[in-house]
């Protein structure tokens, strides 16, 4: 960076044009006045000089030359001021790029202090330590001076060589203020020049020194900007500082927008706590609108995560939350939308695409049908592009595995023969999917798909025979154990509540088959997980899932009372009953059409159980 004294400099020059006039009327006394005057503005000047900063040092030497030149009216004041400015100039310039303009110093001021210093008058009124100071000057350059007159022979030839050289070197400090006609122009033309670059390199200097922000865009703009400057460039700094500036603007912008968010994020949670989905998806859309206005990744990878909350919600409480989600990601996906990059799309695509296909399972195959191809759209777009990316294989293996669990849903929703193209997809899916998490180490992600191959030989397995049969329930058996282990580790309580139903429902499963030797003990087994699951989901918090659990407890309950041949047998089917009813009744007042069909079947399949044992009429 260059050294903050051109300013200094150029008040120096300021300085001995203003009194350059006055010098050849000047007695004795406005001398001694001008030379003190002078001293002090020399040392100002010079304080804190950066021996590499050329173009300071070529607007000190450009004022000295001019000033140094040998003339008869005004000899006293330029000797002093060249000798004063040369003398700091030989302590301060030490680089040998600088030898030669110090060497023509060296020359000036010889040849101007004999006079001066032969004036008896003058010297009497000069102070004592001025006075030494300058002679002891003196006898420095003297020194330098024979050495230089026995390298080149003559003091003519020293002349000659060291002025061109100062001239050669004065020249190309010039150009390092980027002026055109810096070889050819007149020196007092270059002189001139000099000091007006140097004042806009100043100007611009101080607006860089003003600017002052850690964040990374604007530092980058700063430091390209202070090369430039380096270079003499003042447009490109210039330019570079407007985007700094614009860049601090949006960072102003966006701080007040990170505020209003961190208020309104919370205030949405609260929303969706209460029941108040529309609320939530309301400042959810102002706040992501907001951010967009400074970044639209960042308003897209929120629009992304507040679809997912949202998603959270509709699993407990509706299928609004999954409404209000695909609303939030729509407006990114639209033909009209500006583009992203590929990860937030192919993020966007698979949220959204998760989101449908929770809906295609709340709804059913009918109502639902819309939903399962938008979601099969959307995940197969989410595959595309993260194996375009060629570096995605977390996203990839993603899409795959909800590919997979809505093929498993609409299995669930076909009669048998219908259901094999779905269940084979499903398998082949889940199966690469499971592979890719294996290679990642993606722990979390591969219980879940364990569950959902857990999930899938379930279903399989009332087709088989039952040697086949004992060893597909083994294997989805194994599966859920292995997921729970992990889930377990992971501290993830709501995929936690998920394994221990399926187990329960693998386990009752098997104990329905077989009738016989076993059936109690995988009763029980499965009643102890049932009862775990509604410990992991509370009815405040996740209504629907817990229904779910209890309706599975109530159709356990009512098979232990068959099973066991209970003596109160009445009791036990009106306990059955009861819990079924309870489940019912939330999914009547949050469920869609399908699952409040779905817990009517099951409780008339237990009605007709009951019917069959008898006693119907007193249960």
């Amino acid at each position: 960076m260059f050294a903050p004294s051109v300013g200094g400099a150029v008040k120096v020059g300021f300085e001995i044009n203003d009194v350059r006039a006055s010098l050849t009327r000047a007695d004795k006394t406005t001398l001694k006045n001008f030379t003190d005057k002078m001293i002090s503005s020399a040392e100002s000047a010079l304080e804190g000089f950066a021996a590499d900063a050329p173009p300071d040092a070529a607007v000190l030497y450009a004022q000295m030359l001019e000033f140094s030149a040998p003339k008869a009216t005004d000899i006293s004041g330029s000797a002093l001021n060249a000798d004063t400015l040369a003398l700091h100039m030989v302590e301060q310039l030490e680089d040998p790029e600088h030898k030669s303009m110090r060497d023509l110093f060296v020359l000036l001021t010889s040849a101007a202090l004999k006079p001066l210093l032969a004036d008896p008058d003058f010297v009497e009124q000069i102070k004592p330590a001025i006075y030494a100071q300058m002679l002891s000057g003196t006898q420095a350059i003297q020194r330098d001076l024979a050495e230089l007159v026995r390298k080149h022979g003559s003091l003519d030839a020293v002349v000659d060589t060291v002025k061109n050289a100062a001239d050669a070197e004065f020249r190309i400090l010039a150009a390092a203020f980027k002026l055109p006609d810096a070889d050819t122009a007149p020196r007092s033309k270059l002189i001139a020049d000099i000091i007006h670059k140097a004042q806009e390199r100043d100007q611009v200097q101080a607006i860089l020194d003003d600017v002052d922000d850690t964040d990374t865009v604007v530092q980058s703009y700063l430091e390209h900007a202070q090369t430039a400057l380096s270079q003499m460039n003042l447009s490109a700094a210039l330019f570079l500082l407007r985007e700094a500036r614009k860049a601090l603007e949006d960072n102003s912008l966006r701080k007040n927008l990170e505020i209003r968010a961190n208020i309104a994020e919370p205030e949405a949670m609260v929303h969706l706590l209460n029941s108040q989905p529309q609320e939530a998806f309301r400042l959810f859309e102002s706040t992501a609108n907001g951010m967009a206005m400074v970044d639209e990744n960042d308003a897209a990878m929120r629009r992304s995560n507040y679809a997912l909350a949202l998603m959270a919600y509709g699993d407990r409480y509706g299928t609004d939350g999954y409404l209000y989600g695909t609303r939030l990601i729509d407006p990114l996906l639209s033909e009209a939308a500006a583009e992203l990059p590929a990860d937030v799309t192919a993020r966007l695509f698979l949220h959204r695409g998760t989101i449908h296909a929770k809906f295609y399972a709340a709804l059913g195959h009918l109502d639902g049908q819309d939903h399962f191809e938008a979601a099969e759209e959307d995940l197969i777009s989410a595959q595309i592009i993260a194996a375009d990316m060629l570096s995605d294989f977390h996203g990839a293996a993603t899409a795959r595995a909800t590919a997979g669990w809505l093929n498993l849903q609409a299995a669930q929703f076909t009669l048998d023969a219908d259901a094999d193209p779905f269940l084979q997809q499903a398998e082949e899916l889940l199966s690469i999917a499971r592979k890719l998490y294996e290679q990642l180490d993606a722990q979390f992600e591969l219980a879940l798909v364990k569950l959902d191959l857990a999930d899938l030989l379930d279903r399989k397995s009332v087709r088989v025979g039952q040697t086949e049969r004992a060893t597909i329930f083994q294997k989805a058996i194994d599966l859920v154990a292995e997921s729970e282990e992990q889930l377990v580790m992971g501290d993830h309580p709501a995929e936690l509540a998920r394994a221990r139903y399926l187990a329960a429902k693998l386990l009752w499963n098997e104990a329905v088959y077989r009738l016989g030797a076993g059936g109690a003990e995988l009763l029980n087994s499965a009643m102890a997980f049932a009862c775990s699951v509604l410990e992991l989901r509370a009815v405040e918090a996740d209504p629907l899932g817990w229904a779910e659990a209890t309706l599975l407890i109530g159709e356990i309950r009512a098979d232990q009372v068959i099973h066991n041949r209970e003596e109160d047998r009445i009791a036990g089917f009106k306990e059955a009953v009861k819990t079924m009813q309870t489940a019912i009744k939330i999914y009547e007042e949050m469920g869609t059409e399908e699952q409040i069909a779905k817990a009517r079947r099951t409780f008339q399949r237990l009605s007709r159980q009951i019917e069959e044992e008898g006693n119907v009429d007193s249960v």
